[in-house]
């Protein structure tokens, strides 16, 4: 089952309701660690999402620095990507808050039911 760490998912939250995209020099960053088309998924998520994925990248790039994979940017691209599955979710911010409190309050047999079926399903 997964975790939830509340000020985490609290900081996300109020992250996610700052409007503004990306620094011009992050994207530049961006755009120079991922391909044409891993660019274009990267691009897809909302403005939210990708200021955060910069910043966990950030992090990696820092805790990778002086290691033999520091100039592996595999790992960089993994975490600017790494939110690139909700897109097919198609839920906003207030839906996504909701299916992560709802799916971890939920049992693990039924978080699975759900993922298999589209629109809402209520408990």
């Amino acid at each position: 089952m997964t975790r939830i760490r509340p000020l985490h998912l609290g900081r996300r939250f109020v992250r996610a309701l700052w409007p503004g995209r990306p620094r011009r020099e992050d994207v530049a960053w961006v755009a120079g660690i991922l391909q044409p088309n891993e660019l274009g998924l990267w691009r897809a998520l909302p403005k939210h999402d990708q200021r955060y994925t910069i910043r966990v990248a950030r992090l990696v790039d820092e805790e990778l620095a002086g290691t033999d994979f520091a100039e592996d940017e595999r790992w960089l691209a993994a975490a600017l990507l790494h939110d690139t599955g909700k897109l097919d979710a198609g839920l906003g911010v207030v839906g996504r808050s909701v299916a992560t409190i709802v799916g971890a309050a939920a049992r693990p047999a039924r978080v699975d039911r759900w993922a298999g079926a589209s629109g809402f399903r209520p408990p």
